[in-house]
């Protein structure tokens, strides 16, 4: 074997975390343990247990365009705002139904 054979042997490739939403590699782990590990990304705000791993070489720097992402409609905000309107119409509700009972109205 000559001394050209031992640099085919093959690389270990680094791998690289990238954020699921912006894909940024601004990535940073506050939290870990036995529940797995948590993440944040430090340009968008994302936190949570997904990130993407690419290696290295495979997405030098390339980040896929913001139209490349398709939108859902209603994200989780407006969900939440939802939710909550929901949860304040059933306590009006169940408030106009007790006070009913006891002869208020």
């Amino acid at each position: 074997m000559s001394g050209s054979d031992n640099n085919s042997v093959e690389k270990k490739h680094s791998r690289v975390l990238h954020c699921p939403d912006c894909n940024s590699t601004n990535i940073y782990i506050p939290a870990g343990g036995y529940t797995g590990n948590y993440y944040h990304c430090k340009d968008c705000g994302y936190e949570g247990a997904l990130v993407i791993e690419y290696d290295d070489e495979d997405f030098a720097g390339e980040k896929p365009a913001d139209n490349d992402r398709q939108k859902i409609p209603g994200d989780s905000r407006s969900l939440t705002a939802g939710f909550i309107v929901l949860l304040i119409l059933v306590a009006l509700f169940l408030m106009i139904v007790i006070l009913g009972i006891a002869g208020v109205f």
